[in-house]
């Protein structure tokens, strides 16, 4: 085993290939070859990162941004945004996530799909626009807090559909609990 006790360096255990049913097989088949095993990685810590989010002033602050990208897609601002939470990737996270369906014309809704293409790219989005399929367009931007995501779909030519979610918030357990529950309810 080699070690060196150095911040950022690994112990290697020279011997894990040897040891492992699978990857002896590879060594003894290629002697040329080095086989390294990392170790594994920790699991996610079980308490949340991160401030407290009050989680109804995210959604609002979410369901603004949804507005905004409305507007700027030249497509009408609806009564009310379908959202909801999702589970967060750690214990006591959660995630915001909106849709809005419009039906508009035509020639409005391409409009608004090559519209999303654009904005989003210059709005620092990663963005991907599929070839096949339902025409869309799927962005994503990561932020020091996480991921937050983007869809602009046509599933038909006079409908538009914006689905925005949002970056982990850390809400605490019973909070993230008691978001999802309601969800089910819903």
């Amino acid at each position: 085993m080699t070690t060196d006790p150095s911040p950022g360096f690994l112990e290697v255990d020279d011997d894990a290939a040897a040891r492992d049913p699978f990857w002896a097989t590879v060594v003894r088949r290629h002697p040329d070859v080095d086989v390294v095993l990392l170790p594994p990685e920790p699991p996610p810590s079980a308490a949340p990162a991160g401030e407290q989010v009050d989680p109804e002033e995210h959604r609002l602050a979410q369901q603004a941004g949804v507005h905004r990208l409305l507007d700027a897609l030249g497509l009408p601002l609806p009564e009310r945004v379908d959202d909801g939470w999702l589970a967060g990737s750690a214990a006591g996270t959660v995630r915001w996530q909106g849709t809005v369906a419009c039906e508009v014309a035509a020639e409005v809704a391409s409009g608004a799909l090559r519209s999303a293409a654009e904005h989003l790219a210059d709005d620092g989005w990663h963005r991907l626009v599929p070839s096949g399929g339902v025409p869309r367009v799927l962005a994503g931007r990561d932020t020091p807090r996480g991921r937050e995501e983007a869809q602009v779909l046509l599933p038909a030519p006079t409908r538009v559909v914006v689905r925005m979610r949002s970056v982990p918030i850390t809400v605490g357990i019973e909070a993230a609990s008691a978001l999802l529950r309601a969800q089910v309810g819903r």
